[in-house]
């Protein structure tokens, strides 16, 4: 397993305004700005986009979808802001809070609407979720709290990659009738923010279409995030050739956050 050590740095900032007798005026809201920069430390690069090195690597790299959700001291739902890669400004986020107490998700990801509140229920951080969706992309996910006041503040924030990935290496040539291979996964599910645990665990699957090209060539490697690195998973590999159908099942295949677990195998 290869271990990258990446994380997004955010700087956020909070501005204050005139002071007023509360007894006069409404409570004024503070202006709050986040700043997302490049990745700041890569000991290892992820082996999907191999070689890519801290030097100038940058935040489109890795996610195209940044989103920022507010809630307040009750961790009721305040506001949510999302950017997208095509952003000129991309990672540059602002907002306006009334003084108090809030906690504020970050995430990163490939995909829009990040997140998600489980249906049919109320729209607070405990309700709050990242879904697997067919195929898990690359997350980086943040949560902090932050006391808002008329006092300016910066605080510096990082994103830790909180997905891990299973990469398959099938050691035999793939067939030249085979055009697909398929991964089942046992299990995916809801990922809960603000406790980072699955619940509602249910299969998964990712299909890779082989081209003709890299028919017949051995060593053929099969890469896929996990959202699900609490628990061990059932990983099983198949295809079909000749109208018969391979598989290869491996059980109790750790993941963890942050790192890549290899399997290697003979398929045909």
């Amino acid at each position: 397993m290869k271990k990258l050590l990446f994380a997004l740095s955010l700087s956020i900032f909070l501005l204050s305004s005139c002071k007023k007798d509360s007894t006069l005026a409404p409570q004024a809201k503070t202006p709050l700005s986040f700043s997302v920069s490049t990745f700041d430390v890569a000991t290892r690069p992820f082996p999907k986009i191999g070689g890519v090195s801290a030097t100038g690597d940058t935040l489109q790299n890795h996610i195209k979808f940044l989103e920022c959700v507010v809630f307040d001291a009750n961790e009721n739902f305040v506001s949510r802001i999302t950017q997208s890669e095509n952003n000129p400004d991309f990672g540059a986020m602002s907002l306006a809070l009334a003084p108090g107490n809030y906690t504020i998700v970050f995430v990163g990801r490939g995909i829009q609407y990040a997140t998600r509140f489980a249906y049919g229920s109320a729209q607070t951080l405990s309700n709050l979720i990242l879904l697997a969706n067919g195929d898990t992309d690359d997350v980086f996910l943040k949560t902090i709290s932050l006391s808002v006041a008329q006092t300016p503040i910066i605080q510096a924030v990082r994103l830790p990659r909180i997905v891990g990935a299973i990469e398959v290496t099938l050691q035999d040539p793939i067939p030249a009738d085979a055009d697909r291979v398929t991964l089942h996964i046992g299990f995916e599910g809801h990922y809960s923010v603000k406790t980072g645990t699955m619940y509602n665990t249910f299969p998964n699957t990712k299909f890779f279409h082989i081209p003709v090209a890299q028919r017949g060539i051995p060593n053929t490697k099969f890469f896929m995030y996990m959202l699900n690195t609490k628990s061990p998973l059932r990983i099983e590999v198949e295809c079909q050739s000749g109208g018969v159908t391979y598989r290869k099942v491996a059980s109790n295949v750790p993941v963890y956050p942050n790192e890549v677990t290899r399997l290697t195998c003979k398929l045909f």
